[in-house]
Formats: structure tokens, C-alpha cells, sequence
């Protein structure tokens, strides 16, 4: 691996994919830290491959958008093909790892998000065709960015996408990726629509260790209904998955836009956020359940142990208290011991009885 790539000291290594890498990189010329993506030295020579990398990053760096990671430049060092752009360690697909299911609030949120950078890629005539959550980096404030269109297609330029080309990842391609057949914005609907589909439930809506199978899923066969997943889930929000996961393009959304309506519309119908949620128990919340859960269960069940916790509690909290009565009990026992010697007990018996 090279250290230095133009002007970029490299850091570390991100990620590894199959047509590039990308790196944690410092910038000399600016001194902020960032990431870069460069081409693999095998697809240098292709310029098939070159043409789509370069056309990757300049269609990016067109799309000025908050939802959408912007790139700061693009260019080569010698037969190194890079475009550098900026560095977000984190991405949707950790937060749905971490946070699986998602709370519904979140869920919207991050769809409202992906279709306004979206539709900005649609209104340019570039559709993305590989939305997934490693492709949706999380900015320091937590706003969805959309990344990697290394596979997108501009209508604008041809000649560069193979015809019959099955492009994209198998659990979020649409029915006529997965069939080799052109595709247009409402793939990138379709991809919104399984993404949405985990956030909720916490599941891919098509899943098999054999890409083949899960792509002959997303063709055939129907996911399981989110309403038997998960009981909480706004029917709005159902219809809007299903409608975005609709087989049928006729079907499907027509425009990310009524998509983004939709998601707009719903959610002002929602209750104000919880703060955490409601699937996560912190370590926190988890001992104060399980201690209530054991003052309850062992309420009348002491444990074996329990006569020699008390004792310690007790010799703690009363050992101050134990020594004063005790020393109290002892002078009453010798005042009681010199009234009986010297018969003083028996004549204040006797008064007593005279007065009663």
C-alpha cells in the first residue's frame, strides 16, 4: 500500500471493495483529515473502468446537497486513480446493527433524509443503484449522507454500463436489476424500500447464504409482513414500504418525491421522539430491572446467604447504636441486681400494690 497518494499522507485502511479502496487520509494542502477512495491498480489499465471512476466523482461533486457527501477532489497520481472526499467514520448499517429495530421516529427520519438526496441524484438524471446501509454514511450531527455511486448511471452519458448487466447488491436490488433489465429511478425506490423494511423490523426482507437465491427472491417471492414482526409499526408506514417494495413498476412509486411526501406526512402524525429505544436496555436500566425484578421474586424467598447479608448490613448501619443500648442494658441489669440484694425491689412492690 502506498503512504502518500498526491498530496494525501495515508492513515489507515477503511474499507476494501471490488472496484477500489478506501483509506483514512491526511491532507497536506488543507490539514483536515479525509477519506479517499482509490481505484485498484488491476482496473487501471481498463479504461472502461477508469471512465466510470472518474465519472463517479465528478457526478458527486456535481450534487451539492447536505445529503449527499461531497467530494473534494478527483484526480490521479500517475497510473493512481483516486477522488478524495470527506471522512465519516460512521454509517447506517452500524446504527441498524446497534439499534436493530430501529425506533419508528428514527426510521422516518433517515427516510426523509435519503430521498432528499436522492431526489437531488434523480432530478440530475443519476440514479444510484446500489442504496444500501454502507453506502449511507452519518454525519457529526447525524444526518444521513448518501456515498459510493460507483455503479450509478447518468442517463445523460452512455456507453459505459454493459447492457444486460445485473449491478447492485442482492438484498436491496429491485425485481428488473435482478433480471438484467434497464433500470431506471424506481430501483433506487425499491433499494429505499428493503432499507426501510430492516430499519423496522430489524430483518432483511429477502435473506440466503446464496446471493442467487436472495436474487430470485426479489423476483418471486413476497417479504414477510411487517405487521407479524413487529406490533408497534404505523399502518401508514407499512403501506409506505410495501408501495416502495412493490414488484410491479406501475405499482411501485412513481418519483422519490411522493415517497418523501408520504414520509413527510406521517411524520407529523407521530408522538415526540423517546430518547432511547425502547429495544436497547442500557446496563443502567438492566440492574435496576433485575434488582426489581429480585425484590419482587425474593420478597418472601430469602436467599441462603440472607441472615449473614443482613448481619453485615446491620453491623454497618447500627454497630454505633447496638454499643449504646448495649451499654444502657448493662447499667439497668446492675440497678436491677442491687434493688434485690438490698430489698429494695420488695418494698417498692409493695407500695405499688398499696397504691393499686
Amino acid at each position: 500500500m502506498q503512504q502518500q497518494i498526491g498530496r494525501y499522507q495515508i492513515l489507515e485502511t477503511v474499507a476494501v471493495g471490488s472496484q477500489g479502496s478506501v483509506y483514512q487520509a491526511y491532507d497536506s494542502d488543507t490539514g483536515q483529515v479525509v477519506a479517499l477512495k482509490v481505484l485498484l491498480s488491476n482496473h487501471t489499465q481498463n479504461p472502461t473502468y477508469v471512465e466510470r471512476f472518474n465519472r463517479e466523482g465528478t457526478m458527486i461533486a456535481s450534487l451539492d446537497h447536505p445529503n449527499i457527501v461531497k467530494i473534494f477532489e478527483v484526480g490521479n497520481d500517475g497510473d493512481t486513480h483516486f477522488m478524495s472526499f470527506e471522512y465519516l467514520p460512521e454509517s447506517l448499517d452500524n446504527i441498524i446493527k446497534a439499534s436493530s429495530p430501529m425506533i419508528v421516529n428514527s426510521v422516518v427520519k433517515f427516510g426523509q433524509q435519503i430521498c432528499a438526496g436522492l431526489e437531488l441524484a434523480h432530478d440530475n438524471e443519476i440514479i444510484h443503484r446500489d442504496i444500501k446501509p454502507q453506502n449511507i454514511l452519518i454525519g457529526s450531527a447525524g444526518q444521513a449522507k448518501i456515498v459510493d455511486f460507483g455503479i450509478a448511471h447518468a442517463d445523460r452519458m452512455s456507453g459505459i454500463t454493459e447492457a444486460g448487466a445485473i449491478l447492485g447488491t442482492p438484498h436491496y436490488m429491485s425485481p428488473e436489476q435482478a433480471l438484467g433489465k434497464p433500470a431506471d429511478h424506481r430501483s433506487d425506490i425499491y433499494a429505499l424500500g428493503c432499507l426501510l423494511y430492516q430499519m423496522v423490523s430489524g430483518d432483511l426482507p429477502f435473506d440466503d447464504e446464496d446471493p442467487m437465491k436472495v436474487i430470485r427472491m426479489q423476483v418471486d417471492d413476497q417479504p414477510v409482513k411487517l405487521k407479524k414482526l413487529r406490533s408497534d409499526i404505523p399502518k401508514k408506514l407499512i403501506s409506505i414500504i410495501e408501495k416502495a417494495m412493490a414488484k410491479e413498476l406501475a405499482i411501485r412509486y412513481q418519483n422519490i418525491s411522493d415517497l418523501s411526501s408520504d414520509l413527510n406526512k406521517l411524520e407529523r402524525t407521530l408522538p415526540s421522539p423517546q430518547l432511547t429505544n425502547p429495544n436497547i436496555v442500557t446496563q443502567t436500566q438492566g440492574q435496576a430491572q433485575i434488582e426489581a425484578q429480585q425484590t419482587q421474586q425474593g420478597k418472601f424467598r430469602p436467599s441462603e446467604s440472607w441472615l449473614d447479608e443482613w448481619s453485615q448490613a446491620w453491623d454497618k448501619t447500627h454497630k454505633n447504636n447496638l454499643a449504646k443500648v448495649t451499654a444502657v442494658l448493662s447499667i439497668l441489669g446492675g440497678l436491677g441486681y442491687i434493688l434485690v440484694q438490698f430489698g429494695y425491689l420488695t418494698m417498692i412492690t409493695d407500695a405499688i400494690k398499696k397504691i393499686f
